[in-house]
């Protein structure tokens, strides 16, 4: 790597594709323009996981390094899925939105370590009709919602996310 750059040990393993390279570079960009150069080199991975595909964990991949360089807690029981389109930090639509909805919701159940707290999944401000649209036919998510386990909430851009993930406002 050089000085300055976001390096995912998933794309130097080969555990992921060319679009999860994109994505990097799209959070290496966007980071670079909010908070300047940066003067070492930052690595990231996500452990347990391989495959990793798509530009879509770029989003998460941000909003990690944001908590982690800024020492601002997440909260744990938000998921998130989203792309970053550009150096503004737009977020972008992704595939497959129900499935990744589905299987936040049925982890949380498995892990649920916030006790009491909803299960928060956001994804980017296309594709939550097409979510709902999905939704509607199952039972599980539908009474989730209605019951307050569930939020469905989107993101625009890297500031929205991590608002949500932090419960801090930006200030201008």
């Amino acid at each position: 790597g050089k000085k300055g750059s976001i390096v995912s040990n998933d794309n130097d393993a080969e555990l992921a594709d060319e679009t999860h390279a994109k994505g990097v570079l799209n959070s290496e960009v966007w980071f670079q323009t909010f908070f300047g150069p940066c003067y070492s080199e930052i690595k990231m991975a996500f452990n347990g996981f391989s495959g990793v595909g798509g530009p879509s964990a770029s989003g998460i991949e941000t909003y990690a390094l944001m908590s982690e360089v800024g020492q601002i807690p997440i909260n744990q029981n938000v998921f998130v899925t989203g792309t970053i389109l550009d150096k503004n930090g737009n977020v972008g639509p992704i595939g497959g939105v129900y499935g990744k909805a589905k299987g936040a919701y049925k982890f949380y159940l498995l892990h649920n370590k916030e006790e009491g707290r909803p299960c928060i999944v956001m994804v980017p401000p296309t594709n939550v009709e097409e979510l709902i649209r999905r939704m509607e036919f199952d039972d599980e998510l539908k009474e989730a919602v209605d019951s307050g386990k569930l939020e469905i909430r989107y993101h625009r851009n890297i500031w929205d996310g991590f608002e949500t993930l932090s419960g801090l406002e930006r200030e201008v």
